[in-house]
């Protein structure tokens, strides 16, 4: 049978005759493959390593300075900053500042706060500068000070309060420019230890910055001359320095920073680099960070769940070691990934001048620096984005994705032409970018490209928009160009292509922005158009034609902005599901942007406006699921379907992923990784080994689904206000002895009045 058509078009094509070639078309041929220069267009370059990304909060997000001097999560999950002469809590939306207020003596100190550290009460100790130590209940929201020179307590104390450390027998130290000190609670005071000069068994120096206690239950504390190992019961210390002719002596004799890792080696972070100690002989070992091999100020120490070393420097960023890469043990040769601040980067670090490094209980790394607070969600890995700014991508706004079978990936972008990422290769693959040229008739048609398709011959067919279909032969090395032309009822039926799609007997469909649909009849050469009629209620219900989807069945279907529609290859025409005003069990909407078949043979069906619609074909049952459902959006405009069957669905305000048994959605948005959350019609996709690919402004989000798991950790439940009459009341008048303010867990319950 002949395909209806409009009247106006001819369908010469089918009636046996070839058309004559058109100037339409143009073509280059090239050598062999291997032998070949590039293809037209093409600009090819090695790809960069991948590197993380950092969120960033400053005065701007509510810090009240951006100095953080340093930071830790509570055991309410709180986050707490030392900035400046604040003290802040921070619960992941607001900071709660606490500060110091000349008349009330309970508040906090007014100088600076250098360190935060927890006992195991619950209890928030203060390091300031110049004002000894505050200690922080939480249940009173009351501060107490104290001064570490008890000796004379008209003097003023010592310098800073730095470091503190609780021992296994609950015991409290603290470290500052005055020496160790070691908490007595019967009377609230310090017992200090204080370098002496000429006794060999005093501390080695007065400025005390880092204190560990390690699996044995040593003491070791950093001073500003090396290394010391405390002897309890002589209360002796025990010294390690450096040597500049031992080069397994101390790298530097400032240390800032000790930490102890699973395995029990200790890392000690110096002014001059990273050493390790090795117990049995007693020796250090020195980790370069520089490949220059330049001293480099360690401030920070972290060892995340991971089993990676963060390190943070004075004046070098972070580095980052991956022990796992090549086996746990503390004698192989570490390799380092560096992170510098970029003031053109805003992804980047914010700042080199590190002075604090936590990982809280969700695996997020907090980074506090002279700019305010990095933070790290290893969780936002999982999603893989390719953008322009990164050097990916030639343009921002991404129409299309598709995979060759050499595994390529093409990527299309309405404002600069076509790229291809050719991941296979080492470090981040070649990147190939692909523009129209004016001068040369060989290239791209436009470099504003729409939908892309990779058909079984290998060709690449990229649509354009406001300029047709180019077909790249790759195998050849040519490009071919289909225009529209109004004088050729054969040739390209519009100009922007909106879907491609090759069926399973081979032919090529292209569907447009005001053009319908067309086949393209290989041997003749031809395009074969299917349009509205406005006097044949069988033909395409509108030209506006976003979706192409072939069932299981090798059925042809068309999501129009007319209807959704299957095509009839006997007669030519179109048969018709739609939007009844009427009937509530009918389609949501005409508008169809987006259609996909699962693998129990149902429909979906996305619109605009008007969500999802799950189409069991046989029984005529629509559902549907909208913003009130758990949609992020009514806007659908892609689907794709991972391998336990459920469906992640593309809107305008991010990623939902629909398990179709459950009825359960859960969405995703930029703070989950994505790389924007307003997603284009069209381009989502999925590659042979299941990888799925969603594009939109701003780029490509790529993930595997089996790798976005829901998140083990349940959130804290904290009380941070009690009203009455809607006049704040402290908890600690409402509270039984013992209890903690904030903490569920032991507030068993408020007695009230009956008023």
């Amino acid at each position: 049978m002949t395909p209806r058509a409009p009247t106006t078009l001819s369908n010469r094509g089918d009636r046996g005759r070839s058309p004559p070639r058109q100037k339409r078309l143009f073509t280059a041929l090239g050598a062999l493959l291997a032998l070949a220069p590039p293809l037209p267009g093409e600009n090819p370059r090695q790809g960069k390593p991948r590197g993380i990304e950092f969120q960033h909060l400053t005065t701007e997000d509510g810090l009240s300075h951006n100095t953080v001097w340093d930071l830790l999560q509570d055991r309410q999950g709180f986050l707490w900053f030392a900035t400046g002469g604040l003290l802040q809590r921070y619960d992941g939306y607001e900071f709660t500042s606490f500060q110091h207020d000349p008349d009330d003596p309970e508040s906090v100190t007014a100088e600076k706060i250098l360190a935060i550290f927890e006992d195991r009460q619950g209890i928030l100790w203060l390091g300031t500068r110049n004002q000894g130590i505050d200690r922080f209940d939480p249940a009173t929201h009351r501060f107490t000070h104290f001064l570490l020179d008890l000796d004379n307590p008209t003097r003023r104390p010592e310098g800073v309060a730095a470091a503190f450390c609780e021992d296994r027998s609950g015991t409290l130290w603290a470290g500052s420019y005055g020496g160790l000190h070691r908490f007595r609670p019967e009377d609230g005071s310090f017992t200090n230890y204080r370098h002496a000069p000429g006794d060999p068994g005093s501390i080695g120096s007065g400025e005390v910055l880092a204190i560990l206690e390690d699996r044995h239950g040593d003491l070791w504390v950093g001073t500003g001359s090396g290394l010391d190992r405390f002897h309890r019961s002589a209360e002796t210390f025990v010294h390690y320095r450096h040597d500049p002719d031992d080069p397994e002596s101390l790298s530097d004799g400032g240390i800032n920073k000790i930490y102890e890792d699973p395995s029990g080696k200790l890392w000690i972070g110096t002014d001059s680099g990273l050493d390790r100690l090795d117990p049995e002989r007693n020796a250090f070992i020195r980790h370069s960070l520089a490949p220059s091999g330049d001293s480099i100020a360690v401030t920070a120490l972290l060892e995340d769940r991971d089993g990676e070393l963060w390190i943070g420097t004075a004046a070098d960023g972070v580095f980052r070691t991956d022990r796992a890469a090549t086996g746990r043990t503390a004698e192989r040769r570490e390799r380092f990934v560096h992170f510098r601040h970029d003031p053109e980067n805003r992804r980047g670090l914010g700042s080199d001048r590190i002075l604090g490094l936590r990982q809280d209980r969700t695996g997020i790394v907090w980074i506090a620096h002279f700019n305010g607070v990095n933070k790290y969600d290893p969780r936002r890995e999982r999603f893989v984005k390719y953008r322009r700014e990164d050097g990916d991508l030639a343009g921002s706004g991404v129409w299309g994705v598709t995979e060759d079978r050499a595994g390529v990936l093409w990527v299309s972008s309405h404002n600069g032409g076509l790229t291809a990422l050719d991941r296979r290769r080492p470090r981040r693959g070649v990147i190939s970018h692909y523009r129209h040229e004016a001068e040369n008739p060989r290239s791209l048609l436009s470099s504003k490209t729409t939908a892309l398709l990779a058909d079984r011959g290998d060709d690449l067919w990229v649509g354009h928009l406001h300029g047709g279909l180019s077909r790249m032969d790759r195998q050849r090395r040519r490009v071919t160009r289909y225009a529209h032309d109004p004088r050729d009822p054969t040739s390209l039926a519009a100009t922007t292509v909106t879907s491609l799609l090759e069926d399973r007997a081979g032919a090529v469909w292209v569907s447009f922005m005001g053009g319908g649909v067309q086949r393209y009849a290989r041997d003749q050469d031809a395009f074969i158009t299917y349009a509205h009629d406005a006097a044949d209620p069988r033909s395409l219900r509108s030209n506006k034609v976003y979706a192409l989807l072939e069932d299981r069945a090798g059925n042809l279907w068309a999501g129009t902005f007319g209807g959704f529609s299957r095509f009839d290859p006997d007669s030519g025409g179109f048969v018709h599901t739609t939007h009844q005003p009427d009937d509530r069990n009918s389609m949501s909407s005409n508008n169809v942007t987006s259609a996909h078949q699962d693998g129990n043979g149902i429909f979906w069906i996305g619109t605009i406006s008007v969500g999802l619609n799950r189409w069991h074909r046989e029984r005529a049952e629509f559902r549907h699921y909208r913003v009130q459902d758990g949609l992020p959006s009514d806007d659908v405009v892609g689907i794709a379907e991972d391998d336990r069957g459920r469906l992640w669905l593309a809107t305008k305000h991010g990623l939902a992923c629909l398990d179709p048994r459950s009825g359960q959605i859960r969405r995703y948005d930029t703070d989950d990784g994505l790389h924007h959350n307003n997603f284009f019609i069209g381009p989502a996709y999925r590659t042979s080994d299941g990888e799925l690919f969603f594009g939109g402004a701003g780029g490509v989000t790529a993930f595997f689904p089996d790798r976005i798991e829901e998140d083990p950790i349940a959130p804290a439940v904290a009380i941070t206000d009690f009203q009455i009459l809607n006049r704040s009341i402290p908890l600690a008048e409402r509270l039984a002895p013992g209890s903690v303010a904030g903490d569920p867990e032991t507030v068993p319950h408020l007695v009230l009045g009956h008023r």
